[in-house]
């Protein structure tokens, strides 16, 4: 079973704080569908460029794709 990282990137300098929020909003969907990611969270990669992910299996990653309209996605080795 491969395992994508869907990716929203976020820019500017709130960047940190609009992807904390947009992780509680792929937290939620995730619960109230009742699906289930290996894990989630952000990476900061510099002060005003941070991310949100979700790792998940390329099955729910295919089901996720479309309603949640990630910006990247990339397969985990």
């Amino acid at each position: 079973m491969r395992l994508i990282r869907l990716v929203w990137s976020f820019r500017g300098p709130d960047a940190k704080a609009m992807a904390n929020h947009h992780l509680i909003h792929l937290n939620e969907y995730l619960s109230k569908h009742k699906l289930s990611a290996k894990d989630s969270g952000i990476l900061e990669h510099s002060e005003h460029y941070t991310s949100a992910y979700i790792l998940c299996s390329e099955e729910l990653a295919i089901e996720l794709r479309d309603p949640l309209r990630p910006h990247e996605a990339f397969v985990e080795e």
